[in-house]
């Protein structure tokens, strides 16, 4: 790949420096050694063209080893004992007791799947190093956590980065933080020594952006016969 006609440099973890990870995101947005979890960016080729770095990615062989996964909510549920973090706990007066007494009761479990957003705008960010300071257009719905959660993923200071956002084509949630694009641009970039912009192809913005997870949520009301609620227990 490498060799390929218009190849400025490919980025990987082995040649990235040290890489971060913002609050807002549960996985590192360049993966490698360790993948974390399917479609995780694990290089970016930057070349002169679109065209040469779509075929010279295409020479690209990644060599895998296989280790145990988790892939179901359900089979992994019984392995969380407590509230995530920033998960609230909200407990007040004996449920257990007040719902076993109830005369009417509903125990019910529901179940919702991934959700992505997929706007029409595509996720693209260009971004260009002058020196030590960096510059991305992206399309970004909070702009102070995009330059941060930038600022803590390369290991720079936040007055050395701008964000410059002045549209956004769609977002729904799904640009609300930090994405692999503007990481990988910013990285390329320097790599690079000049600017490069990023386009995430369709297939991989479900998984390279921000989506809702799956959910197993349990529901247990307790109540009297005329209706009135004396139990009532969400996890």
């Amino acid at each position: 790949a490498r060799r390929a006609p218009g190849v400025l440099a490919i980025v990987t973890a082995d040649n990235a420096g040290r890489l971060d990870k913002g609050a807002m995101n549960t996985a590192k947005l360049l993966g490698g050694p360790e993948i974390q979890h399917y479609h995780q960016a694990i290089a970016v080729v930057v070349a002169e063209t679109f065209e040469q770095a779509r075929a010279a990615a295409a020479l690209v062989r990644v060599r895998y080893r296989r280790e145990p996964g988790a892939y179901d909510l359900a089979k992994a549920k019984p392995t969380v004992t407590g509230p995530q973090e920033r998960a609230p706990d909200n407990r007040l007066g004996d449920f257990a007791a007040a719902f076993a007494a109830a005369p009417v009761q509903l125990d019910a479990t529901y179940t919702t799947p991934d959700q992505s957003h997929i706007p029409m705008e595509p996720h693209t960010s260009t971004a260009a190093w002058d020196g030590d300071k960096l510059t991305v257009c992206t399309s970004n719905q909070m702009i102070d956590w995009c330059r941060s959660e930038l600022a803590t993923t390369l290991g720079i200071a936040k007055q050395n980065v701008r964000v410059v956002s002045p549209y956004i084509g769609g977002g729904f949630g799904v640009k609300l933080f930090l994405r692999s694009d503007a990481v990988l641009a910013a990285l390329g970039a320097r790599a690079a020594k000049r600017p490069v912009k990023l386009a995430l192809p369709r297939p991989f913005v479900a998984n390279n952006t921000t989506h809702r997870p799956a959910t197993i949520q349990h529901l247990r009301i307790g109540a009297e016969k005329d209706g009135k609620i004396t139990a009532i227990a969400h996890e």
